[in-house]
């Protein structure tokens, strides 16, 4: 048995890397923080498509704590796989439910302070009718459904369930790393720019990706559920230059 302690919790493997008994909130947290420093990290990756969402998932498995990089890392190659599985339910099997989960469009909520949005799933529903959430997105509520089911799981030894949530989580952490996951204009369809998500999401990072340094250190625990829409909270200058870099780089492929 390999046996790890943090603190005074403690997480069991078995010999062949199963999973016999995990109780540890704090370290489930960083699977999703690892996640999100990989994307702050990328850079000049935007977005993702096949190729950012597998890369972000595989570098995360490296930025995790000691304790749980073993396991993640005899399924790397599931968990860097099944990171595009959000992506089929929504584009290939046209789930319906699924769309509203990949994209939050802050600055379509209120007009009132953006703190003021609601920071779970049940205050959100019980502020905003179903139809305005589906159009306006559900990204970081969903984000703590999926961390609840994933601590869930770890409590009760899912094994497979444990990798098909984790490597789902590392796709919607990704999709809120992209700045037109949460933009009403993020197709530039309200700047004449139609075609600028999959331009930054899915062209870039296949024709750059191999370039970029997705090396990071090892996460740090913090409070992941309350800071899910802080770290959403756009800049007053950042869109801006973002559409504007976009402009710039047309003109320089000219």
């Amino acid at each position: 048995m390999l046996l790890c302690r943090q603190q005074t919790n403690l997480i069991y493997f078995s010999r062949d890397n199963s999973l016999n008994y995990f109780h540890m909130k704090k370290l489930i947290v960083r699977i999703a923080l690892s996640c999100m420093l990989i994307t702050a990290s990328a850079g000049l990756i935007f977005g993702w498509g096949t190729f950012g969402h597998q890369h972000i998932n595989h570098a995360a498995v490296f930025a995790l704590p000691v304790e749980m990089r073993l396991f993640f890392y005899n399924h790397i190659d599931f968990i860097t796989e099944e990171s595009t599985v959000p992506d089929l339910r929504k584009y290939t099997l046209n789930d319906k439910a699924e769309n509203p989960r990949h994209f939050i469009d802050i600055e379509g909520f209120e007009n009132t302070p953006i703190d003021s949005i609601p920071r779970t799933m049940k205050q959100a529903l019980a502020k905003y009718d179903e139809k305005f959430l589906q159009k306006m997105g559900i990204l970081p509520w969903y984000m703590q459904e999926m961390m609840e089911k994933l601590t869930k799981s770890f409590r009760e030894k899912r094994k497979t369930e444990i990798l098909f949530l984790a490597a789902d989580l590392g796709h919607y952490i990704g999709d809120a790393n992209m700045p037109l996951h949460t933009a009403l204009n993020h197709d530039g369809q309200l700047t004449n720019q139609k075609g600028i998500h999959s331009f930054w999401e899915a062209q870039l990072p296949e024709y750059f990706g191999n370039a970029y340094k997705l090396n990071v250190s090892e996460t740090e625990t913090l409070s992941f559920s309350s800071s899910i829409i802080n770290v959403l909270l756009p800049n007053s200058d950042y869109e801006f230059d973002y559409w504007k870099a976009d402009v710039t780089v047309y003109q320089v492929g000219s």
